[in-house]
This record gives C-alpha cells, structure tokens and sequence, in this order.
C-alpha cells in the first residue's frame, strides 16, 4: 500500500459526510437494517439473497446462483447447505446432466420468498419515498452504471 503524506492536504473543503463513499455506506446499512428488520429469526440477508434469487429463476445450478447473487463458491454453499437443512431449497440431479445438482425452492421456501420480497418491496418504497419516480429511476440508473 503506498504510504501518504501526514502533511497531504484535502481537496478544499473536504467533508466525510459529504463523500461518495460515506453515503453509498450510510444507505446500505441503512437498507441492511431494514431487511434484517423484515427477517424471520435465524435467516441472514444472504440466504434471503439466495432465497428470492431462486423465486425468480425457478431452479438453476450452485454455481449459476452463486454468481446471479455475487457469492464465491465456499460462501454459497454454506449458504444453500444452511437452507437446505432448514428444508427451504430442494436439490436434485439435472435430467440433462446427471452431474450437475439443480437447486430449487421447496414449496415452504416459495412461500417465504414471495413474502419476504413483497415485504422488502414496500419497505423499499418507504425508504425512497422522499424522491419522486424519475429521482429514483435515475437513482438506480446511475448506481447501476457507476457498478459497469
């Protein structure tokens, strides 16, 4: 890591509060707290992650759902393997590969999802409810292009 400059000075009327970084991470534990608010005890944000990933695929392999959620592979199979012991996700052998195991919501893991989303759904509008629909389409639209 390069070493800086004890004396180095700020851009002229620097202030954290007033940086990019400190409100992407304000808003995201702002948002952390909101959804684990909505959880049901003993579910973490990444496995709701896992959860409503697979309401919208239907099924798909471990590997495809690790990188649909951004998880590397150690990460989502602790994951699935907690959601599995919980009996939230089913896993069977691909029809079309045998190798390959296919991950899909049990019937009490679809219904916990579809909750769990529309939950979060709303609870998102309440925390954007202070932009108008194009402040918060462009929100998005700018989030998603400083991510490309």
């Amino acid at each position: 890591m390069p070493s800086i400059a004890l004396t180095q000075d700020l851009r002229p009327g620097f202030r954290l509060e007033a940086s990019l970084g400190y409100a992407l991470r304000q808003a995201g534990q702002h948002h952390a707290q909101l959804v684990q608010s909505l959880l049901p005890p003993g579910l973490t944000a990444p496995q709701f992650t896992v959860l409503v990933k697979l309401y919208e695929l239907g099924s798909c392999s471990q590997n495809q759902l690790g990188r649909h959620v951004l998880m590397d592979a150690a990460t989502i199979k602790g994951v699935v393997d907690r959601l599995r012991r919980r009996d939230l996700i089913e896993a069977i052998a691909d029809p079309l590969d045998r190798r390959r195991i296919m991950l899909s919501l049990s019937e009490e893991g679809f219904c916990l999802a579809g909750e769990l989303a529309h939950a979060i759904e709303s609870a998102e509008d309440g925390m954007l409810g202070h932009l108008d629909a194009g402040e918060q389409a462009q929100l998005t639209a700018l989030l998603a292009k400083m991510c490309q």
